[in-house]
């Protein structure tokens, strides 16, 4: 994986080509690693303007539209990041510049991969309708596309955005369920052991996807798609340890209701184990744990959250 240092020393010299393989190895790897997402989304916007300012200036439209591709999904991992960071309209904005480059270039998996992220990005903080919508039109875009590599992990993660949505709501069971096939079908076909990369969609990811469906339909089996989701991320590198902690905070808001003094302890052991790290937590961390105490009964004394409070509110290093 490059330094962040010596990448930025070299961008000048690089040429689409070069831009082109950084971003689907050395950035969408980086993404899957607990680096600092402030400083990678800093590398990956730096990237996106010179291959724009290339792009621009290339002779002859094939090597334009070259530089759109890498432009387009560019925009993917910028979208990803800023969720990351909590900060949902430059997400939406990445997204769209995305799918434009997606449209111009014609890469239809760049496209629907914008729609995926934007998915997630809505799905998660509050506003899942337009989460929906951004996932059904990503379905439509890649259901002819489905074919190749990235476009079965694609689909799949938009069906299991669609499956999460739709489980919020009680009058659209059977949707939800209709998604959660499409889901359990794409999980057949996904191998257990593959390195992460930010553009596709792992195992523990598609479990944990189905674990909180499940939990929005109050089912019981939802604990044990989490405990699949935990076994997955063993068969992944160790970088996989803050995707763990989503893990974990996720089924802590899904226990909140029926088992506040599990779910409290769960969260303040992931909040802890930042706070002795002493390194920089991703806003969407302090929002998961935030989230797990609002999912808590009336009835639980607030004596119980003030350790959680504390550690969520604790100043970033």
């Amino acid at each position: 994986m490059m330094h962040f240092q010596s990448a930025a020393l070299a961008r000048n010299e690089l040429g689409i080509s070069d831009f082109e393989t950084r971003i689907f190895q050395d950035w969408a790897a980086a993404a899957a690693h607990p680096e600092s997402t402030r400083a990678l989304l800093g590398e990956v916007h730096a990237d996106f303007l010179v291959t724009r300012s290339l792009a621009n200036r290339a002779n002859g439209r094939t090597r334009q539209r070259a530089g759109y591709r890498v432009m387009a999904w560019q925009g993917v991992l910028l979208t990803t990041l800023h969720t990351r960071l909590g900060e949902i309209q430059q997400a939406r904005q990445a997204a769209a510049i995305a799918r434009e480059f997606g449209y111009q270039c014609g890469d239809r998996a760049a496209v629907a991969s914008a729609y995926d992220r934007e998915s997630i990005a809505e799905i998660w903080y509050g506003t899942p309708e337009l989460g929906s919508r951004a996932a059904v039109r990503g379905i439509k875009v890649i259901e002819g596309e489905a074919g190749t590599h990235y476009g079965k992990l694609i689909l799949a993660g938009l069906h299991s955005q669609a499956m999460v949505h739709y489980s919020r709501l009680p009058e659209h069971a059977g949707l939800s369920e209709e998604y959660e096939r499409q889901v359990r079908d794409w999980q057949q076909r996904m191998p257990e052991i593959r390195r992460p990369n930010a553009f596709e969609l792992t195992p523990s990811q598609m479990y944990n996807s189905l674990a909180v469906a499940h939990a929005f339909r109050r089912q019981p089996s939802a604990s044990e798609f989490f405990a699949a989701g935990f076994q997955a991320t063993a068969y992944e590198a160790k970088e996989r340890m803050r995707f763990r902690k989503l893990l974990r905070l996720n089924q802590a808001w899904s226990e909140a209701p029926h088992d506040p003094g599990r779910a409290l302890e769960m969260a303040t052991d992931v909040m802890r184990s930042f706070a002795m790290e002493k390194a920089p937590i991703d806003p969407i961390y302090r929002h998961r744990a935030a989230r797990t105490i609002h999912a808590l009964p009336e009835s639980v004394p607030a004596e119980w959250t003030t350790e959680l409070r504390t550690l969520i509110s604790q100043p970033r290093p």
